[in-house]
């Protein structure tokens, strides 16, 4: 009879228990928060472009401006958005997956697609840095170059008024 009794009354606090870790789940802070806002960037780095094993030319690829952040769809992931452009990323704690991006153009008789990869994505406080790949092929009257480099790419986060 002993054993029945405790039982009965552990039974109701095993319960309570399950309930309490399932309210808590359901008020976990959403890690992307950390990411979300407008950030001013710099971006440097370079290009260079091989004909046949020759290096044929160098490209600066220096740039300033400013993206947003912002969540979307499944709980971890984010888009950032700026420079005409959208990059899609998963979100695990301070560190960012970023997908890869390709561009084709024309310009000048030049056609050229452009691929860059992303690497080492990171948020401390509100400073957000990445090492960006970039693959790219070009081609003028017949004749294919292709390019390579690295870009180093640090974002401030402003402040909100």
């Amino acid at each position: 009879m002993m054993k029945r009794r405790t039982l009965k009354h552990l039974i109701p606090v095993f319960l309570m228990g399950i309930i309490a870790i399932f309210v808590s789940c359901g008020d976990a802070v959403d890690q992307r928060d950390a990411y979300v806002g407008v950030y001013d960037f710099e971006a440097k780095g370079n290009l260079d472009f091989y004909y046949m094993g020759v290096s044929v030319m160098s490209m600066p690829l220096d740039e300033t401006g400013t993206f947003t952040i912002s969540k979307i769809g499944d709980k971890d992931k984010i888009a950032i958005v700026g420079y005409n452009d959208t990059i899609y990323a998963t979100v695990s704690g301070k560190q960012l997956t970023l997908e890869a991006t390709t561009y084709s153009f024309h310009d000048s008789g030049v056609d050229m697609e452009v691929t860059f990869t992303y690497d080492k994505a990171k948020l401390n406080k509100n400073q957000l840095t990445w090492e960006t790949d970039v693959y790219a092929t070009a081609t003028y009257n017949g004749i294919n170059a292709k390019g390579e480099g690295e870009v180093s790419m640090v974002a401030t986060k402003k402040e909100t008024e």
